[in-house]
């Protein structure tokens, strides 16, 4: 059967394969009215592609749908590709699975259309298209196992598998299994916490962190203040030259003055005696 075709290029080589082998089989009375039919299979952006043209017969409208729509990169891009396929961090084994799925129908479309068009027979084209194809399915297999995630890729060695859909089978269980065992980190890190941590406003230095120049600046001139502040505030002795008191709490100073006292009182008590003896 013919199924409708919207401009999806993945859909493309399918669709005109359906389209030869209807085309083979019926008869010339029947070819223009064949042709009518497909183009009412054409859809979407694909039918607003040709609405304005027409076309004489279906090898025509191959042509052109071919120009349109069919994989612009070389014939060796798409293997290579393939051979360097592997699942990205943030993503699922179903999307993987996909473009997998996705990009392994592109290969095995380009390597059908260039066998095709090479002249050879029709023996040694059947060996050598199912060779190749063969291939790209084995690299295919072998980059899915070993290219996932770390803990499915370990599954998936374990088992000794035969086909990639095998492989994709058992991964998706095994992702499946993982989750139910290994709950999400992120969303335990996001889970509201009743006692969260007070913010750590210091580096490893003890040093307070910064987030832009001008509050560093701000704060080497709020300290510069407060030695200025912490200076001047400090008690400094001008007698002794020491710090923590004051020329009036100087018990040196004081010990001094007692000495100088006594001395004082002292030759005058010795003068006084004298007079009284004359």
């Amino acid at each position: 059967s013919i199924s409708p075709f919207d401009g999806n290029r993945d859909e493309l080589a399918s669709f005109l394969a359906n389209c030869d082998a209807a085309f083979e089989i019926a008869h010339d009375t029947q070819l223009i009215i064949l042709l009518r039919f497909v183009v009412t299979q054409i859809q979407g952006k694909a039918k607003a592609a040709i609405c304005n043209r027409d076309f004489k017969d279906w090898r025509e409208l191959l042509d052109f749908l071919k120009l349109l729509y069919q994989d612009r990169k070389h014939y060796a891009q798409l293997p290579c590709e393939l051979t360097n396929i592997q699942q990205k961090q943030n993503e699922n084994i179903h999307q993987f699975i996909e473009r997998v799925e996705t990009l392994l129908k592109r290969v095995t479309t380009a390597i059908k259309q260039n066998t095709k068009n090479q002249q050879v027979t029709v023996d040694r084209d059947n060996h050598l298209l199912q060779g190749k194809l063969d291939l790209m399915q084995d690299i295919a297999l072998q980059r899915f196992i070993h290219f996932t995630h770390p803990k499915i890729s370990d599954r998936l060695r374990s088992c000794k598998l035969d086909s990639l859909n095998e492989a994709m089978t058992i991964a998706i269980s095994e992702e499946i299994s993982l989750k139910m065992i290994n709950p999400s980190k992120q969303n335990q890190q996001h889970r509201p916490s009743h006692h969260s941590p007070k913010p750590n406003y210091f580096n490893a230095n003890n040093q307070p962190k910064f987030d832009s120049p001008q509050e560093k600046f701000q704060q080497n001139s709020n300290w510069r203040v407060n030695e200025v502040v912490q200076s001047s505030n400090t008690k400094s002795c001008a007698y002794c030259k020491n710090l923590g008191h004051t020329i009036q709490e100087c018990r040196k100073r004081k010990y001094k003055e007692s000495i100088r006292n006594s001395q004082n009182n002292s030759n005058v008590h010795h003068l006084n005696m004298t007079h009284s003896s004359a």
